[in-house]
């Protein structure tokens, strides 16, 4: 990593995947979160680069306090995804969950 460069408090790992209305839906709802969060806390982190093994984004996300995992559906891909490549997932949020409990969509 770049000597001086910022890194977020937060790594946020979202699944955009398209699968299921629930993952799309759920890549809306973060990329509106995210044009509001104070982006030294917050940042979007690149599950792709971490599968790719990119060392410069493993490391910038070895260097977060927190990594938080936002599932689209209930198959927690990227929950999974985080453990399977031995990232420490801190949090865990699944919108479309709640969104499913509260009869917002089905």
């Amino acid at each position: 990593m770049e000597k001086g460069k910022h890194v977020p408090e937060n790594a946020n790992f979202c699944c955009f995947g398209c699968m299921s209305n629930g993952g799309t839906l759920t890549g809306v709802l973060i990329l509106e979160a995210y044009r509001k969060l104070d982006k030294k806390k917050s940042g979007l982190f690149c599950t792709p680069a971490i599968a790719a093994g990119v060392p410069k984004h493993r490391k910038t996300t070895e260097k977060a306090k927190r990594i938080i995992a936002i599932d689209g559906c209930f198959t927690n891909t990227q929950r999974r995804f985080l453990k399977r490549v031995a990232l420490r997932e801190e949090l865990f949020a699944m919108p479309s969950q709640e969104l499913r409990k509260n009869n917002w969509f089905c």
